[in-house]
């Protein structure tokens, strides 16, 4: 997750690109316990971009990501956008 065009990054799981179910449960469990803080983030002056970044690595067929509702209901209601980076994989991408 990153705030602002300075701004922080934060870690909210260590799942690989490979296990994004699992990213998807850590955010939901960091949203919920870091509520009170992560609200306060779009109210820091001249801070422009609050936004949850899901790192993928790029598949050569088509490949579809999921955002649970659970999810994106606790990051409109934090004010945070959310994000898929997509990173190439295989031989050049490892």
């Amino acid at each position: 997750m990153y705030s602002g065009a300075e701004g922080i990054a934060v870690e909210v799981s260590r799942a690989g690109f490979d296990h994004f179910d699992r990213r998807k449960e850590k955010t939901i469990q960091f949203f919920t316990e870091h509520n009170a803080g992560l609200s306060q983030l779009a109210t820091v002056p001249n801070n422009e971009i609050v936004c949850m970044d899901f790192a993928v690595a790029y598949e050569l067929t088509f490949h579809s990501y999921r955002l649970p509702s659970a999810l994106l209901r606790l990051a409109g209601a934090l004010n945070i956008d959310m994000e898929i980076s997509v990173y190439p994989s295989g031989p050049t991408g490892q």
